[in-house]
């Protein structure tokens, strides 16, 4: 008996072939030539304001950027935010979608671009009753180790409505944990978690 068609076994087997060759293995860890992601590389690592840490990794291929925030409680730390920033080839964009739990915003949208040595981003937060509101965020580098958060009312901008440093936790203190300093003083709403 013949098959009605030809066999898709040889065109799945070179495809596969071709996917795991160790040229191409390669090439996918790489990433691409004019990353718009190549700005994420100083952040990648742990972050901290306060109670709060922020933790930056690369994704597969370094063509996603896992971040995740957490807030110091008694002896640990409470995970309360977590999303991913990615560059969106159809918008030719850097998107980042972002979830939170016990905060007035469950969900964050942002629309970002470098600058120099600060990431801009548009966000929008969209609430548990369907409700939307619009900000701008800026994280702009300081020095080496730390960058000044700010959140801004309205898509323009023009009202501060919270700020907060961010000094990077040297690896030896902590995979992820908030250390037992606090950085005193102003408000310390974490990017992707403050009160919108």
């Amino acid at each position: 008996m013949t098959p009605a068609g030809p066999s898709r076994i040889p065109l799945a087997a070179a495809l596969l072939a071709f996917l795991w060759a160790p040229g191409a293995a390669a090439a996918q860890g790489d990433p691409p030539a004019g990353d718009p992601l190549a700005g994420f590389e100083r952040l990648i690592g742990t972050w901290t304001a306060g109670t709060t840490t922020q933790a930056f990794e690369w994704g597969v291929g370094r063509r996603i950027v896992r971040v995740r925030a957490s807030v110091a409680e008694g002896d640990g730390a409470r995970l309360y935010s977590e999303g991913i920033f990615l560059h969106d080839p159809l918008r030719d964009e850097v998107r980042g979608y972002l979830v939170a739990v016990d905060m007035s915003a469950a969900y964050f949208e942002y629309s970002a671009r470098w600058d120099d040595d600060a990431l801009l981003a548009s966000l929008t937060t969209i609430h548990p009753d369907g409700s939307r509101r619009r900000y701008v965020e800026r994280w702009e580098f300081t020095g080496e180790d730390r960058f000044l958060w700010t959140l801004r009312e309205g898509e323009d901008g023009a009202s501060l409505l919270a700020s907060a440093e961010f000094r990077r936790v040297p690896p030896s203190a902590g995979e992820g944990e908030p250390p037992d300093t606090a950085d005193p003083g102003g408000n310390t709403d974490p990017p992707g978690g403050g009160q919108p």
